[in-house]
């Protein structure tokens, strides 16, 4: 037997049998979410798995859209960290349709002031992560807290090297 050494700079794929759970609990979450929409907000609302894709924290922020907005999340007890970004202009749109502004989606792009972003946090935190969270497949549930908001979502500190 010749054991060899684990590196963890270079962590391995995950599994197809991986892949797929993920998956499915990613399904699972967003209809939640979609039957939670639906009857709680004056939009009509749904998300969806079009692409999943696992990568390496590297390459995956080095591909995230600009403009975005990221914010950091833990996950368990033991805070696994993780990244939960947004397209600026989805979140614009959301958040102007959650004010009862339809004409906000012909604004454009730009930054969000103080109450869209306090208002982009609630929705993600209460309507967003509260999905994931109660359709979390392990049998003890984990805790989920969206921290702050990473400003270079693409040099984020959220991994490690």
């Amino acid at each position: 037997m010749n054991p060899k050494p684990h590196d963890f700079t270079k962590p391995a794929r995950l599994s197809a049998g991986w892949h797929e759970r993920l998956l499915s609990w990613g399904r699972a979450a967003l209809a939640l979410a979609n039957k939670t929409w639906a009857k709680q907000l004056p939009i009509a609302l749904e998300a969806g798995v079009r692409d999943w894709e696992g990568l390496y924290a590297q390459q995956a922020l080095s591909q995230l859209p600009e403009p975005c907005l990221a914010y950091r999340v833990m996950v368990g007890e033991s805070r696994f960290p993780t990244l939960l970004v947004m397209p600026r202009i989805l979140m614009l749109n959301l958040v102007g349709a959650l004010l009862g502004d339809a004409d906000n989606a012909a604004a454009g792009d730009r930054e969000l002031s103080l109450v869209e972003e306090n208002l982009a946090d609630y929705f993600l935190a209460e309507y967003w992560l509260s999905a994931f969270r109660e359709t979390w497949p392990a049998a003890h549930p984990a805790t989920w807290g969206l921290e702050e908001r990473d400003t270079n979502p693409a040099c984020s500190r959220t991994f490690g090297a």
